[in-house]
């Protein structure tokens, strides 16, 4: 979070337009002993604040309350499925024109999607049965 005084011209309700911040905590003639980049004429460092940056970081205190993280649960699964339908199944690019024909496109693009999900679902089911036949196998020879 950004701390210190904050100069600017008020927008209305709590916002300004733009401003200057400056940190309280370390006076200015810190940063000239360091020889951060103070001219000669400057008395002290500024930091430009955008017109919405109360906005912004009221959004991001809201994106911290556990409300908002259990909102953006699902957003998780949504966004990898978007990601392997895209990079994966080209949904990105329509082959054909019209809307109908994309429309299918897109349908079939899921159903891959989701055969190569089933598939690979049942190769991992076959795959413990398997393993568990042969762990009980052995628990049985060396009973």
């Amino acid at each position: 979070a950004m701390k210190g005084i904050v100069h600017g011209e008020p927008k209305g309700k709590g916002q300004l337009s733009s401003g200057r911040v400056q940190n309280p905590h370390e006076p200015e003639a810190t940063y000239a002993a360091k020889g951060q980049g103070l001219g000669k004429d400057q008395r002290h460092r500024s930091l430009v604040v955008g017109e919405h940056h109360s906005a912004l970081r009221a959004r991001r205190q809201e994106q911290k309350t556990e409300a908002f993280q259990q909102r953006m649960k699902h957003r998780n699964g949504i966004e990898g499925t978007q990601s392997e339908l895209v990079r994966g199944h080209g949904l990105r690019h329509a082959r054909y024109r019209g809307l109908a024909k994309v429309k299918l496109q897109n349908y079939f693009i899921g159903a891959a999607c989701n055969v190569k999900r089933w598939i690979r679902r049942e190769a991992w089911q076959r795959a413990q049965a398997v393993s568990g036949s042969a762990a009980e196998a052995a628990t049985a020879a060396a009973a």
